[in-house]
C-alpha cells in the first residue's frame, strides 16, 4: 500500500513538470514497446499522444521499485530538493552509470543465487544512487538539461573506469575483499559462475565510482585529466585516512539516535568535500609551478606524478597540519561523537589555513568557519 500512494504522489509530480519532456528520457518511452515496433514506427513512437504519462509511469517504477518508497523522502530530508528535482538528479544517475543494465542483470541472478547475497547486491546498488543524487543536489549542478550533464561528465567517467588499478594497495585490497562478498559462492547454479564473476567485480567497483562524480569536477576546475585527478584524489585519502575514517563514521550510525545519525551522516558528507578541496589545493600548487601541458598529464615515472605531487605539497604545508596530524592518529583507535566534533572542526580550520586570498574554499565548509 505504502508503494502505491509513494508513487501515485511521485507520477503526479513529474507529469506536472518538464521532466518528461527532457530528451534524455526518450529511452524510457522508447523501451516501453516491443523491439519490431521501434525498429518499424519510430518517428510514430516519438509522437504518441500518451508519451508524456508513459514516461512519467517507468520514471516513477525505475525510482520507487529500485530504490524504495522511503527514497525520496530520506533525499529531501538530507538536500531540502524538491520531489521532481530529486527525480531529475536520480535519473542522471541512472544514465551516467547504466544502473538498468546492473539492476537487469542482478534480476537475471536472482533465483540462481542466495537470496540473501541478491538483496545484498540490491542494497549497494541503493547506497550509491543515494550518494550520488543527494552529490548532485548538494553540489547545485544545473540539472535542468540532463543531456548537458551527460555531455559534462560521461567522458570523464569512462576515463576512470580503470582507475582502481593505479590505486595505493588499501584501496585494492578493500576491492578484492569486496569482491569476494558477491563472488559465487557454493551452491550457485555453476551454470552462471562466468556471469556472476563479472556482477561481483561490478559491483565491488561502486563504492569507487560513487566518487567519479566528484573526481569529474576536480579534473574541470584543476584543468587536469581525470585519471590525474583521481589518482591525486586518492592519494590525499590514503595520506589523511578519509576513507577509513568514513568506515568508521558510517559503522558508528548503527548504533547512534536519529539526531547522532544525522550528525554522522553530515560529517561523512564532509569529509568528502574536504578529500576533493585537499585535492584541489595540491594540484593547484603543482600547476603554478608546471605548463599548462605538464600538469595535464603527471606521467607516472616523472618526479612529480600525482602521488608525489600529494606529498610535495604536504611538505609545503607542513604547518598548517600541526594539529590535525595527531588528532587523525589519536582517531585510529577508538572514535567517539565527541571527538568526530572536534576532528571535523581541526579539518575545517585546516582549510582556512590553507586557503589562500585567491582560492575558493567548499561552501559548506566556509559556512562552517564563519560560525
Amino acid at each position: 500500500v505504502l508503494l502505491c500512494y509513494t508513487k501515485n504522489a511521485l507520477y503526479e509530480k513529474i507529469l506536472q513538470s518538464d521532466l518528461p519532456d527532457d530528451v534524455r528520457l526518450f529511452s524510457l518511452l522508447r523501451d516501453y514497446f516491443p523491439q519490431k515496433l521501434r525498429d518499424e514506427f519510430l518517428d510514430d513512437i516519438r509522437k504518441h499522444p500518451l508519451k508524456r504519462e508513459i514516461v512519467a509511469t517507468r520514471l516513477t517504477s525505475l525510482i520507487v521499485d529500485h530504490l524504495g518508497a522511503s527514497f525520496l523522502a530520506e533525499i529531501r530530508r538530507e538536500t531540502g530538493a524538491s520531489t521532481v528535482d530529486i527525480a531529475r538528479a536520480a535519473f542522471a544517475v541512472m544514465q551516467l552509470f547504466s544502473m538498468q543494465d546492473l539492476w537487469s542483470r542482478i534480476d537475471t541472478l536472482d533465483d540462481k543465487i542466495a537470496a540473501a547475497r541478491a538483496t545484498r547486491m540490491r542494497y549497494e546498488t541503493q547506497r550509491m544512487l543515494f550518494r550520488l543524487s543527494a552529490w548532485f543536489l548538494h553540489r547545485s549542478v544545473d540539472l535542468s538539461s540532463l543531456e548537458e550533464v551527460q555531455q559534462r561528465f560521461a567522458s570523464k567517467i569512462a576515463d576512470l573506469e580503470q582507475l582502481h588499478q593505479n590505486l595505493p594497495s588499501y584501496f585494492k585490497d578493500e576491492f578484492q575483499e569486496r569482491a569476494a562478498i558477491f563472488a559465487p559462492h557454493e551452491g550457485d547454479d555453476t551454470t552462471e559462475a562466468a556471469r556472476a564473476q563479472d556482477l561481483a567485480h561490478d559491483l565491488a567497483l561502486l563504492k569507487l565510482r560513487s566518487t567519479f562524480c566528484d573526481i569529474a569536477l576536480l579534473a574541470e576546475k584543476s584543468k587536469v585529466k581525470a585519471q590525474i585527478a583521481g589518482r591525486c584524489y586518492y592519494a590525499v585519502s590514503e595520506k589523511f585516512g578519509f576513507d577509513r575514517l568514513r568506515t568508521t563514521l558510517d559503522r558508528m550510525q548503527g548504533s547512534a539516535d536519529p539526531w547522532q545519525q544525522r550528525a554522522l551522516a553530515n560529517a561523512i558528507d564532509d569529509l568528502w568535500e574536504m578529500q576533493g578541496f585537499f585535492a584541489e589545493q595540491a594540484l593547484k600548487s603543482q600547476s603554478q609551478s608546471q605548463s599548462k601541458n605538464e600538469a595535464e598529464n603527471l606521467p607516472e615515472d616523472s618526479a612529480k606524478s600525482p602521488e608525489k605531487v600529494v606529498e610535495a605539497w604536504f611538505e609545503d604545508n607542513s604547518k598548517a597540519f600541526v594539529r590535525l596530524m595527531p588528532l587523525l592518529v589519536e582517531a585510529r583507535g577508538s572514535l567517539r561523537l565527541p571527538m568526530v566534533m572536534v576532528l571535523m572542526r581541526t579539518f575545517h580550520q585546516t582549510a582556512s589555513a590553507l586557503t589562500s586570498p585567491k582560492s575558493v574554499k567548499p561552501k559548506r565548509v566556509e559556512q562552517r568557519i564563519k560560525r
